[in-house]
């Protein structure tokens, strides 16, 4: 009674919340009538008496016929020990797998560290070169008021300007 009414007037409450909530909301409640509707359904199978569970935690009935003999015992020990021998020459496999991986992964980054110092030093070397290349086209020995074809700005050549007046030469 009094507990279905509050819940009701909850629900009431939050259907006509903020929008987002009441569509989750109603959403839900449908959803769950749904879900009630089918349950209370009734099923095509009886159900089970409730004596079954009891008899099938009972002790099994003591075995009236003879019991394993020594060969099937021996023939499931034996594969017992074949399927330990294979898991463990597979475990010794996926050891040397393992090892031989890192090996080759530690060879890999000692190759990379090796690749990246060439390619770093090769940059120097092409920056220097450049550099040189830059102060003999700029002329690097002119006052700094000066033009002699090129100017230099922070450290590098800018190229050199042209005048209507002078003749336009490819260099």
């Amino acid at each position: 009674g009094a507990l279905s009414a509050e819940a009701g007037s909850i629900a009431m409450r939050i259907a006509f919340a903020e929008p987002p909530l009441n569509i989750m909301v109603v959403i839900f409640f449908a959803f769950m009538l749904i879900l009630g509707f089918f349950r209370s359904l009734p099923t095509g199978a009886p159900a089970a008496p409730a004596a079954a569970p009891a008899k099938a935690l009972a002790a099994p009935p003591a075995a009236s016929g003879p019991g394993p003999s020594g060969a099937d015992v021996m023939a499931l020990r034996q594969q017992l020990e074949a399927m330990q021998r294979w898991q463990e020459q597979t475990f010794a496999e996926l050891r040397r797998a393992v090892a031989d991986s890192g090996e080759r992964v530690r060879q890999l980054s000692a190759e990379l560290a090796a690749v990246r110092q060439e390619r770093a030093e090769v940059e120097t070397e092409m920056c220097e070169g450049l550099k040189e290349i830059f102060e003999l086209m700029g002329g690097s020995s002119a006052p700094a008021g000066q033009d002699q074809g090129a100017s230099m700005q922070n450290g590098i050549a800018e190229a050199p300007r042209l005048t209507p007046e002078q003749p336009k030469e490819v260099l």
